[in-house]
């Protein structure tokens, strides 16, 4: 991931509460809608890791762009930090607090997404503990952003 800063980043973030949850072609915004009560925490983890990964040049044609969830499901893809956004606007629709965590691992750059001391990783498919997350695949945080903070570790 490179050439991208923070605030860039955070700001992707911010503008991207509008999604369609169901794929129903309803745009909700989380803060003024509750979410669809068959949507669970688990659902969308499911839903957003069979999303199609595909790489920002191939999507937008530029080497790095952290998409708002709502251009996530329009494309219907994205790369690793678009799926972890999508999951934690998911999330934060259903009242969670999530952490998106951008670092380097032992494959290269990546993103997901860690609450209450676990790794949830929509791309890899992995669901661990923090720390077993970080030995397994060398992670190294380079900085963290929610839909209210940011910062670096």
């Amino acid at each position: 991931m490179t050439g991208l800063t923070l605030a860039a980043a955070r700001r992707s973030y911010l503008d991207s509460f509008k999604i369609d949850v169901l794929g129903k072609g309803r745009q909700v915004e989380w803060f003024d809608s509750p979410p669809h009560p068959l949507f669970t925490k688990s659902k969308a983890f499911d839903f957003v890791w069979r999303m199609p990964y595909r790489r920002d040049v191939q999507v937008y044609g530029k080497l790095e762009h952290f998409a708002k969830a709502s251009e996530s499901i329009e494309n219907g893809a994205g790369d690793c930090e678009d799926k972890a956004i999508l999951l934690a606007d998911l999330w934060l629709g259903l009242g969670l607090k999530p952490v998106v965590v951008v670092g380097d691992t032992l494959a290269g750059g990546h993103a997901w997404v860690e609450m209450d001391g676990y790794v949830y990783d929509p791309t890899w498919d992995h669901q661990l503990p923090a720390q077993a997350y970080y030995d397994k695949y060398g992670v190294r945080p380079e900085f963290w952003f929610t839909d209210d903070a940011w910062g670096v570790p």
